[in-house]
């Protein structure tokens, strides 16, 4: 990521009309990407009007995720999962990265079989659920 000094001279050098014709870029570009009812550029336009708006990290409810599990996997049943976490939040693509190990049950008492390590992406989007207090 570019460093955030540098982020921060550019936007105070940046004239308004620049800004304006980059945040017109931007839902220009999640337009061109998925998005049903236009619901993650308006949480774009949402943060613009509001900041308090924007979803972070303690903002993801994991006690929710650990609960519903197939928002992690496929057939959550079959597997042991722990040590989930929430690593980022991507507020323009309006999702979670979640990590977490997993193991299937089927191996728990081979002792040359380890946890898997993965990471997956939960939409707050659609799933508004993950969010310890939903924010519309």
């Amino acid at each position: 990521m570019i460093n955030q000094k540098i982020v921060n001279i550019v936007l105070k050098a940046a004239s308004n009309t620049a800004k304006d014709i980059v945040i017109t870029e931007i839902l220009k570009h999640i337009a061109l990407d998925y998005d049903y009812n236009d619901k993650k550029a308006s949480h774009v336009l949402e943060i613009l009007a509001d900041p308090e708006s924007l979803i972070l990290i303690k903002d993801i409810n994991l006690d929710y995720i650990k609960e519903h599990l197939n928002l992690l996997m496929y057939n959550p049943d079959n597997y042991i999962i722990k040590d989930i976490k929430v690593i980022y939040v991507n507020n323009i693509a309006g999702y979670a990265g979640i990590e977490y190990k997993y193991l299937e049950k089927i191996n728990e008492d081979r002792g040359d079989i380890d946890f898997s390590e993965t990471h997956t992406n939960i939409s707050f989007i659609d799933n508004p659920e993950i969010l310890k207090d939903v924010k519309s």
